[in-house]
């Protein structure tokens, strides 16, 4: 059976207006559409042999077919007089992906085939609001403020989600509900996300020692994100004779769940939530920057800042109506001190030479965090975040020579090398069934050197002003050293 055709549809307005002095415009747009998407693959898993040869363990053939609808909005309107303006974004996204899928195949645990089923419906929606200003203030030395607040909700919504397995039995060649943990699932989840950010910039511009202008720059900002996932895992369990009934065993599993298999006399819903299903987390981070673009020299000039930032993460499973039970917890908090610098040197005006360094870090994410155990194939690999995860330092420096040849035009080559300390990366954990997890690396290296360029064919005729010719040619290496306790390899 084919699957309908693909439709997308969209539409947009805009307008813009002058009142007493004041401008102002706004714009909306809005899409909708639907796509259908099958997918057949085969999917082989290895296990890692004590000899550290890879073995064979499970075999599938997988179908799927997923339809994808999404409907978004967009509203975004402004204000702007003199030197001062305000404007408002508004935007709303919503998916929704309605799966089914099934694989079927060899399975080493059993030692035969297996079967297993899922029917998936996922609603995904984004509201964010973001209300930005700027403001240049004369008479205290036009200084300039920007300013802006962002408020955003996301969530997921997973009402029901059915999976069933089915244990094919070689010397019948019949195929029975599987009495494995995994033989028949409902999952019920719902996540919801609230983001708050605001801050606050200024721009001072003053004269230095040879009367060039330069610029103080300054600000603040906060960010906070709240997020609950409430996930409920049920299974329908062995109670009476019909459960063990092999003519009942052997149906589809679409007709083995009805009413009157239910009961005391056949089967009974039960509740196999697990105790890291659900968590609550938060995160807020408070920051401050100093920085001045600065001439030395005609030619010479000096970018340079230092930005410093507090974080708080904090994560907490829960198991509904079971408060006595120990909650595992994840608490990362920290305050760093971020410096950078530029420095750039006019060779003439159509060349630069350009050096800096920086220091940025990355922090593990709410999913590397949690413990929560996820696994999408039977047999396939485990996965579940580390609490003990920490931040990641990255030290970057790099050089580049710039030649713009004409409006639009640029030769570029540079170098950059980035040093890595307690990199955030994916482990494999060997184990009976093979997990996968994250772990702090020691070190990491990252360097390179890049060649780009962009060149319109003005030089053939001038008619051809805008047509470009680009390319861009890299070569990088990377290397990283990793923890004894994190991998069978201490390096990759």
């Amino acid at each position: 059976e084919e699957s309908p055709a693909n439709l997308g549809l969209n539409f947009a307005i805009g307008d813009q207006w002058k009142v007493l002095g004041r401008r102002g415009g706004f714009v909306f747009t809005t899409d909708y559409g639907s796509k259908w998407k099958g997918t057949k693959r085969d999917i082989t898993i290895y296990n890692v042999g004590g000899d550290g040869e890879l073995s064979f363990m499970h075999g599938y053939d997988l179908e799927q077919l997923v339809r994808e609808v999404s409907l978004s909005a967009f509203l975004s309107g402004g204000l702007e007089w003199e030197d001062d303006s305000v404007s408002l974004t508004s935007m709303v996204v919503r998916s929704t992906d309605d799966m089914a899928r099934q694989y079927e195949g060899y399975n080493g645990d059993l030692g035969d085939d297996i079967r297993v089923r899922r029917i998936r419906w996922v609603e995904r929606m984004l509201v964010s609001n973001q209300l930005v200003g700027s403001h240049t203030i004369k008479d205290w030395h036009k200084l300039k403020l920007d300013w802006g607040y962002g408020v955003s909700l996301a969530s997921r919504l997973e009402p029901d989600r059915v999976e069933t397995r089915q244990d094919r039995e070689g010397a019948t060649d019949a195929w029975f509900l599987s009495d494995r943990p995994e033989g028949n699932q409902r999952v019920f989840s719902d996540l919801q996300d609230w983001v708050h950010s605001g801050r606050f910039d200024f721009e001072l511009p003053y004269d230095q020692w040879a009367g060039e202008e330069s610029k103080l720059k300054w600000g603040f900002s906060a960010y906070g994100k709240m997020r609950e996932v409430d996930t409920r895992r049920y299974k329908f369990g062995d109670r009476g004779p019909l459960s063990s009934d092999e003519t009942i065993a052997q149906m589809d599993p679409a007709d083995i769940f009805v009413p009157e298999h239910i009961g005391v006399d056949g089967y009974q819903l039960t509740e196999v939530t697990l105790s890291t299903d659900s968590f609550t987390a938060d995160h807020v981070i408070l920051s401050g920057y100093l920085m001045t673009e600065l001439p030395i020299t005609n030619e010479v000039t000096l970018i340079a800042g230092l930005r410093m930032e507090g974080s708080e993460q904090v994560l907490e499973t829960f198991k509904p109506f079971s408060p006595t039970l120990e909650k595992e917890r994840a608490d990362l908090t920290t305050y760093d001190v971020l410096p950078s610098f530029l420095l750039q040197y006019q060779l003439n005006p159509k060349m630069v030479l350009r050096g800096g360094y920086g220091r940025t870090i990355s922090r593990p994410n709410f999913r590397e965090l949690s413990p929560a155990v996820s696994i999408d194939l039977t047999g396939g690999r485990l996965r579940f975040g580390n609490p003990e995860l920490d931040r990641a330092f990255i030290d970057s420096g790099d050089i580049s020579w710039q030649w713009y040849l004409e409006a639009g035009e640029v030769v570029s080559v540079g170098a950059f090398y980035k040093y890595f300390t307690k990199p955030i990366e994916t482990v494999v954990i060997p184990s009976a069934q093979l997990s996968v997890s994250y772990a702090n690396a020691e070190s990491a290296v990252n360097y390179g050197v890049e060649f780009d360029f962009r060149k319109n064919f003005s030089f053939i005729d001038v008619a051809l002003r805008d047509l470009f010719l680009g390319g861009n040619v890299a070569w990088i290496q990377s290397n990283v050293n990793l923890s004894a306790e994190a991998s069978t390899n201490t390096s990759k």
